[in-house]
């Protein structure tokens, strides 16, 4: 029996594995912590803090924030609330037709929140047709709800980036509420 016990225990011992790691001390930062994104239309505040509402003058934007062909993401804060989107073009679009689309979905979303108020996007989804033949889409992600107010400053947030970038086009976006990704989207012609 005492050689049976024995060669349970020398089996156990091979399967456990000696550990030498010690818990990681609070208050030490990470080389992987990730970095603080910065809004390219005021590259003093952190994306996801209040931006102040005003207009900031193209010729305040940072040069080495600009979008350029090997970093084709833009984050763009919308001013007056802490909502901001990254913003990535696929291809250049008429700016007249693009800028319809902006503007009216920014009208449906202020008429909704107008006469409904503000609350959760119906189904998790927005999506708005031009008779130009663009269409913009937004819905919840990341097991975030989307509001009307934030998908408002998001709309708000891209037609300022085509602006004052002058680059107008099919995109995809995601919307950030403060740190939270809460939506994406996309803008195209309408199939």
């Amino acid at each position: 029996m005492r050689a049976l016990t024995f060669s349970a225990i020398i089996t156990l011992a091979h399967s456990t594995t000696l550990s030498l790691a010690t818990p990681v001390p609070t208050g030490l930062t990470s080389p992987l912590t990730p970095r603080n994104q910065f809004c390219q239309n005021d590259p003093t505040t952190v994306a996801g803090t209040f931006l102040e509402g005003r207009d900031i003058p193209p010729t305040n934007l940072h040069e080495g924030r600009a979008l350029h062909p090997r970093n084709p993401t833009a984050v763009w804060c919308a001013p007056g609330s802490s909502t901001y989107v990254t913003v990535r073009v696929m291809q250049t679009l008429p700016s007249a037709g693009v800028m319809t689309l902006i503007n009216e979905a920014y009208g449906a979303v202020v008429g909704h929140i107008q006469s409904a108020g503000d609350g959760l996007l119906t189904g998790g989804l927005f999506q708005w047709t031009t008779d130009t033949g663009f269409v913009l889409q937004a819905w919840s992600t990341n097991n975030h709800q989307t509001t009307w107010g934030v998908l408002g400053a998001a709309v708000t947030a891209l037609g300022n980036y085509m602006t004052t970038s002058n680059i107008y086009g099919s995109l995809t976006f995601y919307i950030y509420d403060g740190v939270n990704e809460v939506g994406a989207g996309q803008i195209g012609p309408a199939a």
